[in-house]
């Protein structure tokens, strides 16, 4: 009888972990992990400003970094756990004040020591890693006095700024690689809009070799004055794709997916409302779209497509994170400083999976991030679920060794 009520205990009392099931559709259907985010005004972290830091699923934070400076403009994890962050400088050169510190690219170990540092101080907006341990680097320069006729307006100030990428040798830290504006594009095809600045790159990334575009490594930027994205062969340096049509507006963060398609975040500052959009670069067809009633973002912001096909959105000038499904519902959010619709500015945000970084050993992850489906139970209840088994099962050895020597007797 007493075997029978401790098998009982086990079994109501202390339920197989194994059991991974939940009643909360939302949670169900998120793509689970950890959410990076690097605000650029207010809510940084949880010591006050000046923190780069991670939340889990419930939205408590988990890690942070600290850093030395206020002038944060964004950052990503590297599959090896190192943090590579764009510190100090300005988004836009009339930005940049006497003093201002100089913008630097750094690695950030675990711990928060810096492990790795590149200065420039025209570095802006992004940066990407590339398969060989390069960074490419995203700089402004002034446009050459000798290029000033190509430009169809006569309006143009005594500075104009262009774009340049730069592939930095990690090892060296020079120069090995650069593709320019005005040496690679025929700047007479791309109107002055009267901001200082031609194309105002805001966003590159890596294409690596065998993608499902065209095979071929290339680099993919975004121009916010020219309403433009491109994909730039890096062997040839030729604009193999460019995508405009009167869609897009002030666009940000344009990805190439592993089907192939584009997503873009569209900011349509002037339509007051803003999209994520799925693009196929064969047709330059639309192919998914999300909007909503009160969704917007005048500039920066980004969208992630998850590994389960949801959608993570930054609503960058608010710092409203949010994870949306292909049917377009919204299934975690996340309000950067906790105070609604306030200027909690993150450029860009990431979600990584349990298995998509080398975590390090003192980070223990939440466990409903180690099984495949949403785990039922924080990791308190875990601790009691794995302690109390271990009693009930003591209990029913210590059972049945006193059985046995009772009937030895």
């Amino acid at each position: 009888m007493r075997i029978l009520l401790l098998l009982a205990l086990t079994v109501f009392v202390f339920p197989s972990t194994a059991l991974a099931v939940t009643s909360d559709v939302n949670i169900a259907q998120t793509y689970e992990g950890y959410t990076l985010i690097t605000p650029s005004t207010g809510g940084n972290g949880a010591d006050g400003k000046n923190e780069i830091y991670l939340v889990d699923m419930d939205g408590n934070i988990v890690h942070s970094w600290k850093l030395t400076t206020s002038e944060t403009q964004f950052s990503e994890l590297m599959p090896t756990g190192t943090l590579l962050a764009i510190l100090g400088g300005a988004s836009r050169p009339e930005s940049r004040t006497r003093g201002q510190a100089e913008a630097r690219l750094v690695e950030i170990d675990w711990d928060g020591n810096i492990t790795w540092e590149y200065q420039n101080t025209n570095l802006h907006h992004d940066f990407a890693m590339l398969a060989n341990g390069n960074i490419i680097g995203l700089v402004r320069e002034p446009l050459r006095d000798e290029l000033r006729s190509r430009i169809s307006d006569d309006s143009l100030p005594s500075s104009v700024w262009v774009d340049r990428l730069i592939e930095i040798d990690h090892n060296t830290k020079e120069i090995v690689w650069e593709w320019s504006e005005q040496d690679e594009l025929d700047l007479s095809r791309y109107p002055y809009h009267g901001s200082g600045e031609i194309f105002h790159t805001n966003a590159v990334e890596y294409i690596p070799a065998g993608n499902a575009f065209n095979g071929k490594e290339s680099l993919f930027i975004s121009s916010r004055e020219q309403n433009m994205i491109m994909i730039i062969d890096k062997a040839s340096g030729d604009i193999v794709w460019e995508f405009s049509n009167n869609v897009l507006e002030s666009q940000h963060d344009a990805t190439l997916l592993d089907n192939g398609h584009v997503l873009v975040f569209n900011n349509r500052p002037t339509k007051k409302t803003s999209q994520v959009l799925e693009i196929d670069p064969k047709t330059n067809k639309v192919l998914w779209t999300y909007e909503a009633s009160g969704f917007f973002a005048e500039k920066i912001s980004g969208a992630q497509r998850l590994k389960n096909g949801n959608t993570l959105i930054t609503e960058g000038v608010t710092g409203q994170i949010f994870e949306v499904t292909p049917a377009k519902e919204i299934v975690w959010e996340y309000q950067v400083g906790g105070d609604e619709k306030k200027d909690h500015s993150v450029f860009r945000s990431y979600r990584y999976g349990p298995d998509e970084i080398n975590w390090p050993n003192s980070f223990l992850p939440n466990p409903e991030l180690l099984f495949d489906e949403p785990y039922p139970y924080s990791w308190k209840q875990s601790l009691f679920l794995i302690v109390g088994s271990a009693m009930a099962l003591a209990s029913i050895i210590g059972g049945i060794v006193l059985i046995r020597r009772r009937m030895s007797k």
